[in-house]
């Protein structure tokens, strides 16, 4: 769970860790990658500042899994393992010092 309340949260490395264990993310609109998440269908996204709704879908994902979103979430986090990201870190510094 990400709760954050600002749009000043780009990504929060603390999503990726979740995913790659297969975890159910729970976050809010506030972050940058809302809309990301919302459209690969890998994380529950609450209003921020809404404790009510945050504590809803917190009990509803731990009582009620869903099974097909964790099928996504691990299939989604396969492009997040370390030798990938450090892969395409690399290629990003060698694109950006190249030009």
């Amino acid at each position: 769970t990400l709760p954050s309340i600002s749009n000043s949260e780009g990504f929060g490395l603390v999503i990726i860790e979740a995913l790659s264990y297969g975890l159910p993310v729970i976050t809010t609109t506030a972050i940058g990658s809302a809309a990301w998440l919302k459209r690969e269908k890998v994380a529950t996204l609450v209003p921020p500042s809404n404790p009510s709704k945050l504590a809803e879908v917190i009990r509803n994902t731990t009582f009620h899994p869903n099974k097909e979103q964790h099928r996504k979430v691990c299939k989604f986090a396969q492009q997040f393992t370390p030798h990938k990201t450090t892969h395409m870190t690399v290629a990003l510094y060698h694109q950006l010092l190249c030009k």
